[in-house]
């Protein structure tokens, strides 16, 4: 299993809510070439530069999207892998963008998903189901659903309640399938953090289970922990401390915020590279949960 773990690595690190100690370059490189004058290859290299560097402001991630979008013929398996990068870029101008236009976020959302599922569904049309793939397009077709999933909760959450509880089943379904087929621990243990998150939030008349969500956050939680007392993916700290405050275990809450808070730049880019600028988005929120439950004190 170990040399399918790192090809998935290699996958992720290639397609791989405002920003703290962000030294990124927001701004373009004005010396790269103009697309039009690029092969297709050098195209799809220039997108992955600019997106990169992207940052608070999304508009390289934007020309980068732009980029993919001019040069990717119809999804096939040789282009596959270019459209899940596609709709993972779709999701984080999605989910980072300033705007106030819940139609633009969600045509973002929506694009991510169809894109996801345009990639998955080149091996196999059933995503309920694992089909039996040689390595690399099992890696590929896994990495496609998953993706499919953020995108589509993230659709569906904002549409309303009766969307994303319509949704919700094959959301999970999806992501257990991945649990069962030994893939549970892709994007840092993501099928677990997906399925922990939704019945962390859900209201038990809708579905949610707090047994599962305190089990399946522990486990995103504990299987991607360093030796700095937290997880290595700042979300996954965000999940679990919030569920121990749910459980009334503040102490133990406030020592994952703490260690958390104290991650900067240089250790994201030593223990997650491949998603500095998310993680430095995501310690906004370690801090305002730090500071809501006054974690201060036990500092």
């Amino acid at each position: 299993m170990s040399h399918l773990v790192i090809l998935l690595l290699t996958i992720q690190v290639v397609i791989g809510n405002h920003f703290e100690e962000l030294h990124l370059s927001n701004s373009t490189d004005q010396s790269l070439p103009a697309t039009s004058n690029l092969t297709n290859e050098d195209a799809f290299a220039e997108a992955d530069k600019l997106y990169e560097k992207r940052g608070a402001d999304t508009s390289n991630a934007n020309k980068a999207v732009e980029i993919y979008k001019s040069q990717l013929d119809s999804v096939n398996k040789q282009n596959a892998l270019r459209y899940i990068q596609l709709a993972r870029m779709e999701f984080y101008i999605g989910q980072f963008m300033e705007t106030d236009s819940k139609t633009e976020r969600l045509a973002y959302f929506k694009s991510s998903y169809r894109n996801a599922r345009k990639a998955g569904k080149v091996f196999h049309q059933d995503f309920l189901e694992f089909p039996g793939l040689e390595n690399t397009e099992a890696l590929i077709y896994t990495e496609a659903i998953y993706v499919y999933t953020l995108g589509l909760s993230q659709w569906a959450k904002r549409k309303g309640t009766f969307v994303i509880l319509n949704r919700w089943p094959e959301i999970r379904d999806i992501n257990q399938l991945l649990i069962d087929n030994e893939f549970g621990h892709i994007d840092y243990f993501g099928p677990y953090r997906v399925i922990g998150l939704a019945h962390n939030e859900m209201p038990a008349f809708a579905g949610g289970q707090v047994k599962i969500a305190r089990k399946y956050l522990k486990i995103a939680f504990e299987n991607t922990r360093i030796d700095k007392g937290c997880s290595a993916h700042m979300y996954n700290n965000i999940a679990y401390a919030t569920r121990l405050l749910k459980d009334d275990k503040d102490e133990q809450a406030c020592k994952i915020l703490i260690n958390s808070r104290f991650l900067f730049t240089k250790d994201f880019e030593n223990i997650s590279p491949e998603r500095v600028p998310e993680s430095l988005a995501e310690k906004k929120t370690v801090l305002e949960i730090w500071r809501k439950n006054k974690c201060f004190q036990l500092e």
